[in-house]
């Protein structure tokens, strides 16, 4: 069940966080997170006028590198999506990890006439 709410508001905020996490000790592993496994839902204000949400739709992935990769996909509600593609990036990005959290400003959100929004942050150590 998606659970989403849009409220009017501009704020540049995402999930803050301020730790590095500590990732598997195995050279080439990973940790996945994503769909009922996501213990975090993910928001955005990057669309001007709407303040998106979404619980169903997260996909977090930290490999023993350091790196770590957060992806929501939002369905914008009617009367929300904008008239032409809608793009921003290089805002501030936290994510919320099992073993910590990072913050980066390595992030993209595009917005769609169709109604559907993506946001990507990645944080690279």
């Amino acid at each position: 069940m998606k659970k989403m709410l849009v409220i009017t508001m501009v704020v540049v905020t995402v999930l803050l966080a301020a730790s590095v996490p500590a990732l598997a000790e195995s050279e080439k592993a990973a940790i996945v997170l994503k769909g009922d496994d996501h213990p975090y839902g993910c928001f955005t204000s990057q669309l001007p006028g709407a303040f998106l949400i979404t619980y169903d739709a997260v996909h977090t992935v930290g490999n023993s590198s350091g790196l770590v990769k957060l992806v929501c996909h939002f369905e914008i509600p009617e009367g929300y999506a904008p008239e032409k593609a809608y793009k921003a990036e290089g805002f501030g990005c936290g994510i919320y990890f099992p073993t910590g959290s990072v913050v980066t400003m390595n992030s993209r959100f595009v917005a769609t006439p169709g109604g559907t929004a993506t946001m990507e942050c990645t944080y690279k150590p």
